[in-house]
């Protein structure tokens, strides 16, 4: 069956419609192709020569003025424009706009966003919409009568067209057929002159919402309220106040992927699709202090997920694991990549974890407090001829000899895994996708798994009308007992106890959260605040009552501990391990034999607990230097450490 078709009928009965030689199992559709009909029962295919031979979504519009003239603007092969008048056809894809016309290139993103319509007094003036909207005031007939009027802007294409936004879906006339609405992933806007030289737009989002949350973080501070929140295709927003008082601004752009925040409020870490990842400072003003792209040099953006996931290890905010591609990754001090650089960086960035095959991609990960450094991470294997999702746990996952076993397999798409902040051998699974069983528990560290979706499954196998499930929060309570959260498809799901597959879960937030998707929570076990993104209906949050607050058990030495340098002789780089007490300052310099510095690392606040800085035999200039005997030199709280490394390049 053809996978995606469309039916248009003109206001005389006259009835086209479309099937795609693209279908669901990859096969080329059987019927397929533009056909006609006057009474919906006999059809004629009337479909051109030149057609695409792969076709997929195509989008119609008649022209009200004249039924008998009918654009189809289709995605396939190529990207296509046509007209039919009076049994005619005529092809003016040439006329689109694309990489060598003046205007920005026409992009349908895969056929995401396309929409075509006619003018209702003027059958020439026509409009197309893809990431940008466009109109010919000629039918496309040539190109030089052709004017981007919304989307992108037309001069920096980085940010929308005034009061408009890109990604086009649909366009309406109103009874003045000047004016016009345009429906957006911004959401709806309005033009009072449709046919203006340059066309102004107003928006119409008073108090709608349809923010489509991916991602959300709340401050690690208790009593603190502000937010981050990643969006479909709007970026990452930042949020301070409360409640109905809330405001927010727009920090980063494009689709708004995982975001993160530190202790103290001293750090942000924002990211856009496919791994692009920002750490930002902040002034007491609310200005922007420092910035840096933290993500790895040397990996290709298509592996990536397209939301990536990372999670800031809370035994020290100064590293950071990072699902890439068959691989998770790990940066040992974020804080040693230099500010001020939109580029990716190799800075302290180390393939930690590999999964056997390159088909599996890493989908979830977390990384546990208590005991610490255990790291749990997801795979998906969308090769296998049954889909699989693998559990994988790599212990001392912070240290040079980290390895990872499989756990657990089972069919479907791991979504979410969390470890319980208070006990590293609680662990909660999730697989999103429907007609599976769902959730998966462990509390004996992985070595097994039993199922907990209860009665969130219709049926003991997982199969009928069950939600899927998008992510899961442990909640440690004062009087020892637990409170587990889900969030699904159909809203947020909670239970006292995990019994098996006689769970019992119950809706929350049934007048507010509602049936919205869940994609996202972030809990603060220090006053017990969570909050809960819904992909199409905002941000909600609450404090919950009689929560335990939860600390990392941190083997922390009562001095500076240094472990030796390794390797030393060292050809590329040379990592120094340390621990230390309590959060402070710290300067790391390397010295020639004589004392002189010729680098240094850092000289920024270290976290309290295991850290590692890494010289790659540069100076600082960015120079590689001389074979021989270098001085690493650390300052803390005004003492001093050392040790000696040989280069042998």
């Amino acid at each position: 069956a053809s996978f995606y078709t469309n039916v248009m009928i003109t206001p005389a009965g006259k009835m086209y419609a479309y099937l795609s030689t693209s279908t669901g199992s990859g096969l080329s559709g059987i019927n397929k192709g533009v056909f006609y009909s006057e009474d919906g029962i006999n059809w004629s295919n009337i479909t051109p020569s030149g057609f695409n031979s792969f076709s997929e979504r195509l989008v119609m519009s008649y022209a009200p003025s004249n039924e008998n003239i009918i654009y189809f603007l289709l995605e396939g092969t190529s990207l296509q424009l046509w007209k039919y008048q009076n049994g005619i056809w005529s092809n003016h894809s040439d006329q689109i706009p694309n990489e060598d016309s003046e205007l920005e290139a026409f992009d349908s993103q895969g056929s995401y966003n396309m929409v075509i319509k006619v003018h209702p007094k003027d059958p020439n003036t026509v409009f197309i919409g893809g990431t940008n909207l466009y109109r010919s005031t000629d039918g496309f007939t040539t190109t030089s009568n052709i004017t981007q009027i919304g989307g992108y802007d037309t001069e920096n294409v980085n940010q929308p067209y005034e009061n408009h936004h890109p990604d086009q879906h649909g366009l309406i006339f109103l009874s003045n057929s000047n004016q016009m609405l345009s429906s957006c992933d911004g959401g709806i806007f309005k033009t009072f002159d449709n046919r203006a030289a340059s066309v102004s737009w107003s928006s119409l989002n008073n108090g709608y919402v349809t923010s489509q949350f991916y991602t959300v973080a709340i401050s690690k501070d208790q009593g603190r309220n502000e937010m981050l929140g990643g969006m479909q295709d709007n970026g990452t927003y930042f949020s301070s106040g409360n409640g109905v008082n809330r405001s927010w601004s727009s920090v980063l752009g494009g689709d708004g992927s995982y975001c993160a925040t530190t202790p103290g409020n001293q750090f942000w870490y924002m990211s856009f699709q496919e791994a692009g990842i920002f750490k930002i400072s902040y002034e007491n003003n609310g200005g922007i202090d420092t910035w840096a792209k933290v993500d790895p040099k040397g990996v290709n953006r298509e592996n990536y997920l397209f939301i990536t996931p990372f999670v800031l290890d809370p035994n020290n905010y100064n590293r950071m694991y990072l699902a890439g591609d068959s691989a998770v990754w790990r940066n040992d001090n974020l804080s040693q990549i230099k500010p001020f650089k939109q580029v990716s960086t190799s800075v302290n960035w180390q393939v930690v974890s590999v999964a056997p095959s390159r088909s599996e991609n890493v989908t979830a990960l977390d990384i546990s407090t208590n005991s610490a450094h255990t790291l749990f991470f997801g795979t998906y294997n969308f090769m296998s001829g049954t889909p699989m999702g693998t559990v994988y746990k790599s212990t001392y996952a912070n240290s040079p000899s980290a390895e990872s076993e499989a756990v657990f397999s089972h069919e479907g798409y791991i979504s979410n895994i969390c470890i319980d902040p208070d006990d590293a051998s609680r662990i909660l699974v999730c697989f999103s996708n429907y007609n599976i069983l769902s959730l998966f528990w462990s509390d004996n560290g992985g070595q097994s798994f039993v199922e907990v979706g209860g009665n969130l499954e219709e049926n003991p196998d997982g199969s009928g009308n069950g939600p899927s499930i998008r992510w899961s929060e442990i909640i440690a309570l004062n009087d020892g007992s637990y409170k587990y959260f889900v969030g699904t498809s159909m809203g947020l799901y909670s239970t006292d106890q995990l019994v098996a597959n006689e769970t019992v879960w119950q809706q929350e937030g049934i007048e507010s959260i509602g049936n919205s998707v869940v994609t996202m929570m972030d809990y603060r076990s220090s006053d017990g605040k969570m909050a809960v993104a819904t992909h199409g209906n905002g941000i909600f949050e609450t404090n919950l009552s009689n929560t335990k607050p939860v600390t990392p058990e941190a083997d922390l030495e009562e001095n500076v501990s240094i472990a030796l340098g390794y390797p030393n002789p060292f050809e590329d780089e040379f990592h120094i391990r340390l621990s230390i007490p309590e959060e402070s300052e710290m300067t790391i310099h390397i010295t020639d034999v004589a004392g002189k510095v010729i680098r240094t690392l850092f000289n920024t606040s270290q976290y309290a607990g295991d850290i590692t800085a890494t010289w790659d035999g540069k100076n600082q200039s960015g120079n590689p230097v001389q074979n021989g005997l270098y001085h690493y030199l650390i300052i803390y709280q005004g003492n001093s450490y050392g040790g000696k490394m040989i280069l042998n390049k």
